[in-house]
């Protein structure tokens, strides 16, 4: 089942607070000058993986889903349909 919106809220605040937090912590790691492109590199991985897992939570709003329903129905009626021509067929053969 989809996730209760502020379930889905909580991780994207905590990862754009993470990220914001995270020059501080790489300047030690990569200096003054990479500083800026790698905590932005960083920093878009993570947030892309969080809207790749946002939107996994909510099929419906993404994928064509319902187009797919429609077509399963449309086939079972015409299943349906079929089979019940074939049994008044039999019925009518054995009279």
């Amino acid at each position: 089942p989809p996730m209760h919106p502020p379930n889905s809220v909580h991780p994207s605040r905590y990862i754009f607070l993470w990220s914001l937090s995270l020059p501080a912590a790489m300047y030690t790691a990569v200096g003054p000058v990479a500083t800026a492109p790698v905590s932005l590199l960083i920093a878009y991985l993570m947030l892309g993986i969080e809207d790749i897992g946002s939107r996994i939570e909510m099929p419906f709003d993404t994928l064509p889903l319902w187009q797919y329903c429609d077509g399963i129905d449309e086939s079972v009626e015409q299943l349906r349909t079929h089979d019940a021509a074939i049994l008044t067929a039999e019925q009518e053969h054995q009279r």
